[in-house]
């Protein structure tokens, strides 16, 4: 008996798989606008004046967000999209 539910559930499951591999496929044939954002992963955490900027591992620092210079990030904290922190004035 296990065996015939060990089945079916393998079937079911390939079944799903396949109708959801052609709902994504709908669906990105239905995108209007196609964006991708390219990132050059170098520019996230800039050196200026040989001074690096310190960040805590317990932080978010979005992907398309530049930390510049004498910066400190701690714990719990965020850099949101887009964003530019710098410490290169007044430090």
């Amino acid at each position: 008996m296990s065996s015939l539910v060990a089945r079916t559930a393998s079937k079911m499951a390939s079944m799903f798989r396949v109708v959801g591999v052609a709902l994504d496929n709908a669906g990105k044939g239905m995108e209007v606008t196609k964006y991708s954002e390219k990132l050059v992963p170098s520019t996230r955490f800039v050196a200026l004046d040989d001074v690096v900027p310190k960040v805590s591992d317990e932080c978010f620092v979005a992907p398309s967000a530049s930390v510049i210079g004498d910066v400190t990030i701690g714990k719990h904290t965020s850099v949101w999209y887009g964003a530019i922190v710098r410490g290169d004035v007044n430090s």
